[in-house]
């Protein structure tokens, strides 16, 4: 009976009654003899058809049976090729009745997958294995194939015309050679010049449009819309391409170019010039509003269709904030006519705003929106004319008034208040100044304080604004002091009169002075702390240990009803903060008001160490910088009073067997009334801590009242290790403290620990695997048995350590590894016994490996060795191990059917193994590329042959070769590539070597040339006008049956792509059957001058082929020359007469302005600018002139401009002799083909109106008497018109500031332009010495300095005065007398 079963992805294995999935079956048990099995293929099939095995079994057949089956692959794979589960399946066989059958038969069904790949006829294989031991395979293996019925289709396109006019349909038709399945076509538009778009573009946009082929269809039509606008442009082109996704699929010619001729003419456009415009608003019958500009751009040309401009702005003087319209400035607008529309207007809405600015301009712009239409006037410029007036601002320094009033003042007490008053001159609309107070000798934050704002506002309608200053009034003695307040315009256009002005802060503090002192707190007769006699002066104060210092600070002179401030600090000498002292850090001591002493208390510590009396000392600074300090510095000695100990250690015993404890005993001599400590420890001498005795570091404290000794006990440790001999380690004591010793004699203690453990010896054999020779060899997969045997060792546990190690046999390859193992022989101390044994097994493994080299076998090795360095091992420590092998290699060769094709024919390679029986082999077949490469000229890179025993011996692969379209290198128009074979096993090998390939080319090479309109020609290079354009066309001879492509790029020159001209970097594909292509490059009108002498710019056009096959007749990169008609501009400068001197050289009064004139001749067509800027020389800018930085933008029509640098007043004198100061005005031109005639830089004298002043000094006497007072008188001439300051001092002669007078610090007279003279009051001091014996008289010295170098003394800057002494008069009287 015939049982079929087929497998299909579909099915649930676990409900098919015949096959199901992988499960052992049971052993047979019922004594019944077992069945043998075998396995045959039915035939080869074709992809989709089902591949039947049929399974045969015999004997056994009145029982049940059933055997395990595996699908392998083999080239044909699972899931790709047919459909079964991965694994072992079982296939069962019911039990027959009829005992006269033999032979019983069940069918296994494979699906096969009918795919559309072109490929090689594929195998696959059944593999038998019984499910019971008493069962037999007598046929384990059979193969089946899966024939290839698939075949290339190859696509093509035509077309009804290649070359069509705007709006009219291209009709596509894509053609196939077979049309027996069902395929799909990609088919995709690229623009090349043309653009794909649906709604602005030149053709309709197919996106990527899948074209579908029915069954038995060969072919498909595809309409191609172009677009009919009314842009004028050139022939435009465009590119179709057909691609498949399918291995099958053969794309023939799947590129072409295809073209669209216009049908439009072009406009001619020009911007007409605006006229000039006031800003501000305006108000007519036809409209109110803000002024404007109208800009007016009219067409000529095309005017029956549709046309386009890009307008833009470009910023002059005038910027964004200037005039109003959609957009930024530079951004390009699109300007669109309807149909029949000559003209339209661009209006411009104008800013009104209150800044004061001269006339301001800015240009609007025209461009063509298509490329074939031309601008002949392509930009115009716009002037606004300015409404507004300038402000101008002042202030002036005020002292309050106890009435509330303000007085101009320039001089402040500190408790006193400053107003600021600034005023402006227009009001109408809200300003603001920036306000600026400048540190000078009084500083911002500690004299005065700076508002919280900078900028003054003033609202609309207010010329005046008060600004309230605050001084501050310290408690430090000073000098006067200034600062400086400051205007500064925040608008350029607004003026600032008397900008700058001085302020004067008069102190009115006097000096205190500071003294420190110690007062050490001493026990009195009743043991109790009182304050002890107090030091001062330089002197030294001494207090015990542990007690407290008391310092104190005293304050004399000055203020007393204010507060004061001293800084204070301790500081260590021999004796340390905070170890024998609580020191303090720097502080600031505040007396309040009326306070004159303040104590400060320091406690020393009170420690147990013995040590050196030591000393620190207290620190004091003045805080006021006018203060003085008496005593500075106090030292403190503190007395010590301890005393130190020594320490002994002693054992009672100095052996000790191992497992005992050792005692020792550690004594303290002296030391009484402390508490000291010792540190004992244990070291290393033999004896390690840890393992032979407990490690032990410990700190012994002795207190007054705990005894002289203690005693500590040390544990030693029993192991069971065999040492050579007894060992010994160390007990060390070492005092706590430095002050403290130990007796040298007895700072350490050397114990012995007395061993009681012996030696173990032990050996490793495998005596059952021994052969012949005595080597120790094992079947491969077999295992084997080594015994571990001890000897010797009593009383201790002892270990032995196995491993593997490798030889030619491979751990976890060839045998199970083995890492040490520990091998442990406990210690027993009831057994007697003297000799012990364990086994350690060890399993080989069956692999097909080719093992061993001549002698067929591998090895490892067993080895053996002590844990403990005490053991020792008897006979050998390593057992060399042989592994049989049963494995023989295989040989590969690789041939081929035939070893020159043509481009697109295949190639049938043929992989033979021989010999390799009763293992699996594999090999590896990769191609090599020699002049061919893979994926460019054929499609196979390797293959993997995996060869089963019983299976076949042979194997084959086709290699497709490429039909492209390259033009290959090789001078015989062929490439070759390699076949190699490598073995995947290293005992397998390779015969034959390489094998080479040779595929044929059948391509030609193009050659590509370009050419202009003969009116763009300038022998072999090519010329074009500014503003027009160039038709390049490229023509392709040769290149038969193959798509070339040529790259074509422009290069900047001396001109630039954007600015200069349109660049191009494109990439032109021509089709077998285009022959040339056409391209527009146009330039762009500017007003720059431009080629020097030759009067154009250039840049460089470059084709260069795609293929380097394909070549270029002529020259590959050509010049083209862009015609300029522009010409440069000279500009002069020049000034009215009233501003020459003599020597036409250029001069200004102070506080006055001087017009300058800018001509310019030339520089027809074109706008051209001019940079102008003052620089400063002996006169500086913003001082002595507003300094000018511009640029002057000259339109075509605009010959001359004007500009003004105003001069400012000042109180200072300049110029030396000639009285001037000077600035330079420089100019430059922006573009350097401009020049200027006349010098670029102009020196510009500034004539100065002020004079020096003249200062001279007097005195009421030249001889005084002691405690009369002079004044002293200084004049001043000239100086009319401005401030001017002289220093005034004493200075010390035979008497002496602050003995004989007071003296006079240096102080800075300041003198308005209406004061003549000032006077100054010195006092005199009358004392009861007798002085200037000699002369009866002592003196001292006035000077007198003017601050400004240009003013002077004259006279004498010096004046001598005497002081007479009338106690020397009468003394001297008494003398002449007797």
């Amino acid at each position: 009976m015939v049982r079929s079963f087929r497998y299909n992805e579909n099915d649930d294995l676990s409900m098919q009654s015949g096959l199901v999935a992988y499960g052992r079956g049971p052993l047979r048990l019922d004594g019944l003899t077992g069945s043998t099995y075998s396995v045959a293929s039915r035939g080869d099939v074709d992809e989709g058809d089902d591949i039947v095995f049929v399974v045969r079994r015999s004997g056994g057949l009145l029982s049940s049976g059933e055997v395990q089956f595996q699908i392998k692959s083999g080239s044909a794979k699972i899931g790709d090729d047919f459909i079964i589960e991965e694994g072992y399946h079982t296939l069962k066989f019911p039990a027959l009745s009829d005992s006269t059958i033999n032979v019983q038969e069940e069918e296994v069904t494979i699906s096969t997958v009918d795919d559309h790949d072109i490929e090689i006829d594929e195998s696959l294989m059944i593999l038998l294995r019984p499910s019971s031991s008493l069962d037999q395979i007598s046929g384990m293996t059979s193969l089946a194939k899966i024939k290839n019925d698939d075949v290339i289709a190859k696509y093509s396109m035509s077309f009804d015309s290649t070359k069509v006019e705007e709006g009219t349909p291209i009709v596509l038709t894509i053609n196939r050679t077979d049309a027996e399945r069902s395929a799909s076509i990609l088919l995709s538009l690229k623009g090349s010049s043309a653009d794909i778009d649906g709604n602005t573009g030149d053709v309709e946009d197919i996106g990527e449009m899948n074209v579908d082929f029915e069954v038995g269809q060969s072919s498909a039509i595809v309409t191609l819309n172009t677009i009919d606008d009314d842009e004028v442009e050139i022939s435009e082109s465009f590119f179709v391409r057909i691609d498949s996704d399918s291995k099958v699929d053969q794309i023939d010619k799947g590129l072409q170019l295809l073209e669209i001729k216009d049908n439009d003419d072009p406009s001619e456009y020009k911007i007409l010039k605006p006229d000039e415009t006031e800003e501000g608003y305006l108000v007519r019958e036809d409209y109110s509003g803000p002024a404007y500009v109208d800009f007016k751009i009219t067409r000529t040309g095309g005017i029956e269709n549709p046309g386009a401009v890009y307008f833009w702005f470009k910023s002059g003087t005038a910027k964004s904030d200037d005039f109003a319209f959609p957009g930024l400035v530079g951004e390009k607008h699109k300007i669109e006519f309807e149909s029949g529309q000559s003209e339209t207007n661009v209006v411009v809405a104008l800013l009104d705003d209150q800044i004061v600015e001269g006339e301001e301009f800015f240009y609007g712009n025209i461009r063509a929106y298509n490329l074939e239409d031309r601008v002949l006037k392509g930009s115009q410029k716009a002037i606004i004319i300015d409404n507004d007036l300038p402000t101008q601002y002042s202030f002036v320094v005020e002292k309050g008034n106890s009435d509330g009033t303000f007085a101009e003042s320039s001089e402040f007490q500190e408790d006193e208040s400053i107003n600021l008053k600034i005023t402006r001159s227009q009001s109408e609309t809200a300003g603001s100044v920036r306000l600026s107070l400048k540190s000078a000798t009084a500083k911002a934050g500690n004299d005065f304080i700076i508002p919280s704002f900078e900028d003054v506002e003033f609202a609309e309608g207010v010329d005046i604004v008060n600004v309230p200053i605050e001084l501050i009034d310290d408690y430090s003695v000073e000098r006067d002091e200034m600062f400086f307040a400051s205007l500064k315009p925040n608008s350029r256009t607004d003026l600032v009169d008397r900008s700058r002005q001085k302020i004067l802060i008069q102190d009115d503090d006097t000096a205190a002075s500071y003294t420190l002192s110690a007062i050490p707190f001493v026990l009195d007769a009743d043991g109790n702390l009182e304050e002890g006699t107090e030091v001062g002066g330089g002197g030294e104060a001494s207090v015990d240990e542990g007690n407290t210092v008391r310092f104190k600070i005293t304050r004399s002179g000055g203020n007393l009803a204010a507060p004061g401030q001293v800084r204070f600090r301790t500081m260590s000498g021999s004796a340390k903060d905070p170890r024998d002292f609580a020191g303090v850090d720097k502080q600031v001591i505040d007396f309040p008001a009326g306070v004159d002493v303040i104590y400060k208390d320091v406690v020393t510590e009170g420690d147990f160490k013995v040590e050196r009396d030591e000393t620190f000392s207290a620190v004091i600074r003045a805080v006021g910088k006018q203060d003085q300090i008496l005593n500075r510095q106090q030292y403190v000695r503190i007395i010590d009073n301890d005393e130190p100990a020594t320490f002994s250690i002693s054992a009672d015993q100095s052996e000790v067997e191992e497992g005992g404890d050792v005692t020792l005993t550690i004594s303290k001599n002296g030391g009484e009334g402390r508490t000291s400590s010792v540190v004992v420890s244990t070291s290393n001498d033999v004896a390690k801590s840890g393992k032979d005795y407990e490690k032990t570091i410990l700190q012994l404290d002795f207190d007054p009242d705990s005894g002289n000794q203690k005693t500590i006990t040390i544990p030693t440790l029993d192991d069971q290790k065999v040492e050579s001999s007894n060992e010994s380690f160390y007990v060390n004591i070492k005092s706590a403290e430095a002050q403290d010793s130990v007796d040298s004699d007895n700072s350490r203690v050397k114990v012995s620990i007395l061993d009681n453990d012996s030696a173990a010896q032990f050996s490793i054999t495998a005596s059952q695997n021994l052969n012949d020779n005595g080597e120790v060899v094992v079947d491969e997969s077999d295992s084997i048995v080594f015994t571990v045997t001890k000897t010797g060792g009593q009383g201790r546990t002892s270990v032995a350590l196995v491993s593997t190690s490798n030889g030619s046999a491979k751990a976890g390859r060839d045998f199970t590894k083995m890492k040490t193992v520990p091998v442990a022989f406990e210690y027993d101390p009831e057994s007697n016994e003297t000799s012990q044994t364990q086994t350690i097994t060890i399993q080989t493994a069956d692999d097909e490996e080719i093992e061993g080299g001549s002698d067929p076998g591998e090895n490892f090795f067993v080895n053996i060795e002590t844990a403990d360095s005490a053991d020792s091992i008897s006979g050998d420590s390593r057992l060399d191990v042989k592994i049989v092998d049963d494995d023989e290699p295989a040989e590969f060769s690789v041939s081929s059917n035939v070893t020159e094709v043509n481009e697109g024919e295949d190639i049938v390679l043929t992989v033979t193994k021989n010999g390799g029986d009763g293992r699996n082999s594999a090999v590896l077949l990769t191609t090599s590329n020699g002049s061919a490469e893979w994926g460019r000229d054929y499609q196979k890179e390797k293959e993997e042959f995996i060869f089963i025993p019983g299976d076949v011996e042979t194997q084959t692969f086709t290699i497709q070769t490429v039909d492209d379209e390259i033009i290959e290198n090789d001078s015989n128009s062929i490439e070759d590539f390699y076949i190699k074979l490598k073995t995947l096993q290293p005992e397998d090998s390779v015969t034959g070597g390489d094998l080479k390939l040779t595929i044929k080319d059948d391509d030609k090479p193009a050659e590509f040339s370009i050419t202009a309109d003969s009116g763009n020609t300038d022998g072999s290079n090519f010329v074009v006008d500014e503003a027009g354009s160039i038709v390049f066309t490229i023509t392709k001879t040769g290149g038969e049956g193959r798509t070339s492509s040529v790259l074509v790029a422009t290069k900047n020159k001396n001109a630039r792509s954007g600015s200069d001209f349109e660049g191009v970097q494109s990439e032109f594909e021509f089709a077998e059957d285009v022959v040339s292509q056409t391209f527009t490059i146009a330039t762009n009108a500017d007003e720059e001058i431009e080629g020097g002498e030759s009067s154009g710019e250039t840049f460089s056009l470059k084709i260069k082929p795609r293929d380097p096959s394909d070549t270029i007749t002529g020259q590959s990169t050509r010049q083209v020359t862009i015609v300029d008609d522009d010409e440069p501009a000279e500009y002069s400068v020049s000034v009215s007469s009233d501003n020459l001197d003599q020597d036409d050289n250029f001069v200004v009064d102070e506080a006055s302005s001087i017009v300058f004139t800018i001509t310019k001749t030339g520089g027809e067509g074109r706008t051209s600018s001019l940079f102008i800027r003052t620089k400063n020389s002996s006169a500086s800018s913003g001082s002595d002139f507003v300094g000018k930085k511009t640029t002057l933008e000259f339109p075509e029509d605009i010959t001359s401009q004007t500009f003004t640098v105003v001069t400012n007043p000042d109180e200072e004198i300049e110029g030396g002799d000639d009285s001037e100061e000077k600035f330079v005005l420089n100019l430059k031109v922006l573009d350097e083909n401009d020049k200027i005639t006349g010098g670029k830089s102009r020196e510009v004298a500034i004539v100065d109106d002020d004079e020096p002043a003249v200062f001279s000094i007097s005195a009421s006497k030249s001889e005084l008497e002691e405690g009369e007072n002079v004044v002293v008188t200084i004049t001043k001439t000239g100086g009319e018109g401005r401030q001017s300051s002289v220093n005034v001092r004493t200075k010390n002669g035979s008497a002496k500031s602050g003995s004989d007078y007071l003296s006079l610090d240096p102080v800075t007279l300041l003198f308005e332009p209406a004061d003549t003279t000032k006077a100054i009051t010195i006092q005199t001091k009358a004392d009861e010495e007798i002085e200037g014996q000699n002369d009866s008289g002592e003196n001292f010295f006035f000077d007198i300095k003017p601050i400004d170098i240009s003013d002077s003394v004259s006279g004498q800057s010096r004046l001598q005065l005497t002081i007479k002494d009338p106690i020397a008069d009468s003394s001297s009287d008494v003398v002449a007398d007797s």
